[in-house]
């Protein structure tokens, strides 16, 4: 084993850290497109797969680090992405009729704004981590969201 001096070592950790705090930019940077890609199909978009895609994906990272920052599923914002999560379920079995689901998926979106910023960017990461298993074997689907927001499926 190579010795190194004290500096060399902290050098390294410092190095990591930058490192972490890099990747961890880009993927808040990514999350925020996410929401604003969601804000635009939602307000302006008549491409309902692309908007329950979205908005979707945006409904479990948010009930996910929701959770883990101590929200309780009975918390209004919570609560609202919870209403966002049905009208997404069912405005993937009805595709056509975009405006009738466009209202609660503005205020999920809302909510969702409201709620990212009181989570830790690591519950964050862990939640798209988590997303990403999910779509790896499976559609997303309204018991994955109540499961991320620890309600009973």
């Amino acid at each position: 084993m190579k010795k190194t001096s004290t500096y060399a070592r902290k050098k390294a950790v410092q190095q990591r850290q930058d490192e972490h705090e890099t990747l961890l930019a880009l993927i808040m940077q990514d999350l925020r497109g996410l929401q604003i890609d969601a804000g635009i199909h939602t307000w302006t978009g008549n491409d309902g797969a692309k908007m329950v895609n979205l908005a979707g994906r945006l409904c479990y990272i948010t009930a996910f680090a929701a959770r883990r920052a101590g929200f309780d599923a009975e918390d209004l914002n919570v609560r609202i992405v919870r209403g966002m999560a049905g009208a997404l379920a069912d405005m993937a079995a009805d595709l056509d009729n975009v405006e009738r689901y466009r209202p609660a998926i503005q205020s999920g979106l809302a909510a969702i704004d409201r709620l990212i910023p009181q989570c830790d960017e690591l519950d964050i990461v862990l939640g798209l981590r988590e997303l990403d298993t999910i779509l790896a074997v499976k559609d997303l689907g309204t018991a994955d969201v109540r499961e991320a927001m620890g309600l009973e499926v």
